[in-house]
């Protein structure tokens, strides 16, 4: 009976390690899932700030073609006004218009 007992011990040792074995193999790979949250929390925060710096870009972006189409209707308008001058002044080639008297002197 002894030497069952002794069997029997032994073998529970022996299975006792090998449980211990595989838990400690199974501890091992959950490892990298300790930091999990963590890590999530870090790359969503992140995602954030890189969505606040495009959001900012994208509203310089838009303020500048709005401050690039107003200058380019101010400077539209300065051509169209310049060249109602120039037409008041100096007639257009083939038309038949007569020159202002002190125009023709010159």
């Amino acid at each position: 009976l002894i030497d069952r007992m002794d069997k029997f011990e032994a073998g529970a040792t022996v299975r006792r390690a090998a449980t211990d074995a595989r838990f400690g193999k199974i501890e091992d790979r959950l490892q990298p899932l300790d930091n999990y949250q963590y890590r999530t929390t870090t790359v969503e925060a992140q995602v954030k700030a890189i969505n606040e710096r495009l959001d900012r870009g994208f509203d310089v972006q838009r303020d500048s073609m709005e401050a690039l189409r107003k200058s380019i209707g101010d400077v539209s308008l300065q051509i169209g006004l310049l060249s109602q001058r120039l037409d008041a002044v100096v007639p257009r080639k083939g038309a038949n218009v007569e020159l202002p008297s002190r125009i023709a002197k010159e």
